[in-house]
């Protein structure tokens, strides 16, 4: 696996375990209820919200290094036939 690869599997298991985090936080905020876990579910929830987004952006990045590197060895490949 390339380095690229490397580092996209490091964020997307980073932004997992934060949405997982973030998950657990806002269920536990909306759980207790009361207007002092207001602030804190609204926090939470903007976390889970950023990690979700940053998640998605780490996701369609390895997409286009796959597709990018895929591209390169296709015309490597028609070469040598």
């Amino acid at each position: 696996m390339n380095k690229k690869l490397e580092m996209i599997n490091a964020l997307e298991s980073y932004y997992s375990s934060l949405l997982d985090r973030s998950a657990l936080d806002v269920n536990k905020f909306l759980e207790a209820g009361g207007s002092d876990s207001l602030d804190m579910l609204t926090k939470s929830i903007e976390a889970y919200t950023s990690a979700l987004n940053q998640y998605n952006f780490t996701q369609k990045l390895k997409e286009n290094i796959i597709k990018s590197e895929e591209e390169q060895v296709k015309p490597e490949q028609e070469n040598e036939s």
